[in-house]
Protein backbone atom coordinates (compact mmCIF):
# COMPACT_ATOMS: atom_id res chain seq x y z
CA UNK A 1 0.00 0.00 0.00
CA UNK A 2 2.32 2.32 0.61
CA UNK A 3 4.16 1.80 -2.80
CA UNK A 4 0.83 2.46 -4.08
CA UNK A 5 0.99 5.87 -2.33
CA UNK A 6 4.27 7.34 -3.30
CA UNK A 7 3.44 6.00 -6.74
CA UNK A 8 0.56 7.75 -7.01
CA UNK A 9 2.64 11.09 -5.16
CA UNK A 10 5.41 10.79 -8.12
CA UNK A 11 2.13 10.37 -10.83
CA UNK A 12 0.15 13.10 -9.63
CA UNK A 13 3.19 16.18 -9.65
CA UNK A 14 4.38 14.54 -13.31
CA UNK A 15 1.03 14.97 -14.27
CA UNK A 16 1.63 18.83 -14.38
CA UNK A 17 3.93 18.45 -17.70
CA UNK A 18 0.51 17.94 -19.61
CA UNK A 19 -1.81 20.93 -21.16
CA UNK A 20 -5.15 21.24 -19.65
CA UNK A 21 -7.24 18.30 -20.64
CA UNK A 22 -4.55 16.34 -22.41
CA UNK A 23 -4.11 12.54 -21.56
CA UNK A 24 -0.78 11.81 -20.62
CA UNK A 25 0.94 8.25 -19.71
CA UNK A 26 4.03 7.10 -17.91
CA UNK A 27 6.20 4.52 -16.45
CA UNK A 28 8.21 4.58 -13.53
CA UNK A 29 10.84 2.96 -11.21
CA UNK A 30 12.31 3.46 -7.97
CA UNK A 31 15.81 4.85 -8.03
CA UNK A 32 17.21 2.10 -5.93
CA UNK A 33 15.73 -0.96 -7.71
CA UNK A 34 16.93 -3.34 -4.70
CA UNK A 35 14.41 -1.02 -2.51
CA UNK A 36 11.36 -1.13 -3.93
CA UNK A 37 9.53 0.08 -0.98
CA UNK A 38 10.75 3.28 -1.76
CA UNK A 39 8.86 5.77 -4.32
CA UNK A 40 8.38 5.33 -7.84
CA UNK A 41 10.40 8.76 -8.53
CA UNK A 42 12.65 7.68 -11.64
CA UNK A 43 10.08 8.03 -14.89
CA UNK A 44 11.79 5.65 -17.92
CA UNK A 45 8.65 6.98 -20.33
CA UNK A 46 6.37 9.32 -21.11
CA UNK A 47 3.82 9.39 -23.62
CA UNK A 48 1.40 12.43 -24.59
CA UNK A 49 -2.08 11.18 -26.88
CA UNK A 50 -2.49 12.52 -29.78
CA UNK A 51 -6.59 13.72 -29.82
CA UNK A 52 -7.61 11.08 -31.94
CA UNK A 53 -5.77 8.27 -30.56
CA UNK A 54 -7.21 5.03 -29.07
CA UNK A 55 -4.71 3.07 -28.40
CA UNK A 56 -0.59 3.00 -27.52
CA UNK A 57 1.18 0.07 -26.85
CA UNK A 58 4.57 -0.29 -25.11
CA UNK A 59 7.44 -2.56 -24.21
CA UNK A 60 9.50 -2.43 -20.69
CA UNK A 61 12.66 -4.69 -21.13
CA UNK A 62 13.08 -7.64 -18.70
CA UNK A 63 14.91 -5.15 -15.92
CA UNK A 64 12.57 -2.02 -16.27
CA UNK A 65 15.46 0.24 -17.38
CA UNK A 66 14.05 0.67 -20.70
CA UNK A 67 10.81 1.01 -22.38
CA UNK A 68 10.24 0.96 -26.43
CA UNK A 69 7.12 1.39 -28.55
CA UNK A 70 5.33 -1.31 -30.38
CA UNK A 71 2.95 -0.27 -32.80
CA UNK A 72 -0.76 -1.52 -32.86
CA UNK A 73 0.10 -3.26 -36.69
CA UNK A 74 3.15 -5.28 -35.43
CA UNK A 75 1.42 -6.40 -32.69
CA UNK A 76 -1.41 -7.27 -34.95
CA UNK A 77 1.52 -9.07 -37.44
CA UNK A 78 3.16 -10.42 -34.36
CA UNK A 79 -0.37 -12.07 -32.80
CA UNK A 80 -0.69 -13.68 -36.48
CA UNK A 81 2.44 -14.75 -37.27
CA UNK A 82 2.76 -16.19 -33.42
CA UNK A 83 6.57 -14.12 -33.34
CA UNK A 84 7.03 -13.09 -29.85
CA UNK A 85 10.51 -15.13 -29.61
CA UNK A 86 12.53 -11.67 -30.07
CA UNK A 87 10.50 -10.15 -27.29
CA UNK A 88 9.84 -12.91 -24.54
CA UNK A 89 9.61 -12.05 -21.11
CA UNK A 90 9.26 -8.32 -21.65
CA UNK A 91 5.88 -6.70 -20.28
CA UNK A 92 3.24 -5.15 -22.59
CA UNK A 93 1.54 -2.15 -21.66
CA UNK A 94 -1.61 -0.83 -23.55
CA UNK A 95 -3.36 2.01 -23.02
CA UNK A 96 -6.29 2.57 -25.01
CA UNK A 97 -8.46 5.76 -24.36
CA UNK A 98 -12.05 5.06 -24.32
CA UNK A 99 -15.27 7.19 -24.38
CA UNK A 100 -14.81 10.63 -22.86
CA UNK A 101 -12.06 10.59 -20.08
CA UNK A 102 -11.89 6.51 -19.57
CA UNK A 103 -8.88 5.21 -19.54
CA UNK A 104 -7.53 1.71 -18.90
CA UNK A 105 -4.34 0.31 -18.59
CA UNK A 106 -3.31 -3.40 -19.50
CA UNK A 107 -0.25 -4.49 -18.03
CA UNK A 108 0.67 -8.61 -19.47
CA UNK A 109 3.92 -10.47 -19.74
CA UNK A 110 4.98 -11.33 -23.31
CA UNK A 111 5.36 -15.41 -23.70
CA UNK A 112 6.29 -16.68 -27.18
CA UNK A 113 4.80 -19.98 -26.15
CA UNK A 114 0.98 -18.70 -25.50
CA UNK A 115 -1.11 -18.88 -28.19
CA UNK A 116 -2.17 -15.13 -27.77
CA UNK A 117 1.52 -14.05 -27.23
CA UNK A 118 0.48 -12.22 -23.71
CA UNK A 119 0.20 -13.90 -20.29
CA UNK A 120 -1.30 -12.99 -16.55
CA UNK A 121 -1.53 -9.40 -16.01
CA UNK A 122 -3.34 -6.48 -14.64
CA UNK A 123 -5.15 -3.88 -15.58
CA UNK A 124 -7.24 -0.71 -14.07
CA UNK A 125 -9.76 1.55 -15.77
CA UNK A 126 -11.05 4.75 -14.63
CA UNK A 127 -12.38 8.35 -15.74
CA UNK A 128 -8.82 10.63 -16.16
CA UNK A 129 -10.70 13.55 -15.37
CA UNK A 130 -11.37 12.52 -11.91
CA UNK A 131 -8.35 10.45 -10.53
CA UNK A 132 -5.36 9.41 -11.46
CA UNK A 133 -5.66 5.83 -13.69
CA UNK A 134 -2.71 3.35 -12.24
CA UNK A 135 -1.54 -0.10 -12.43
CA UNK A 136 1.36 -1.08 -9.70
CA UNK A 137 2.26 -5.06 -10.91
CA UNK A 138 3.73 -6.73 -7.63
CA UNK A 139 6.61 -8.64 -9.42
CA UNK A 140 7.71 -5.79 -12.15
CA UNK A 141 9.44 -3.44 -10.50
CA UNK A 142 7.48 -0.58 -11.93
CA UNK A 143 4.41 2.04 -11.74
CA UNK A 144 2.32 2.93 -14.99
CA UNK A 145 -0.05 5.82 -14.48
CA UNK A 146 -2.45 7.99 -16.93
CA UNK A 147 -3.50 11.44 -16.20
CA UNK A 148 -5.00 14.48 -16.96
CA UNK A 149 -4.04 18.19 -16.02
CA UNK A 150 -6.93 19.90 -14.27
Amino acid sequence: MKNLILAFAFFASASQAFAAGELGCNVAVPKDPINRSQQFDQEIYSYDFASEEILHFVLVNKDASSVSRLSQADFAKRRADKNFADIDGQTMIIYQRGTENMVSITVRTVDASSEKGTVGGSISMGDVSQHLVAVIPADKGFAVACSTRH
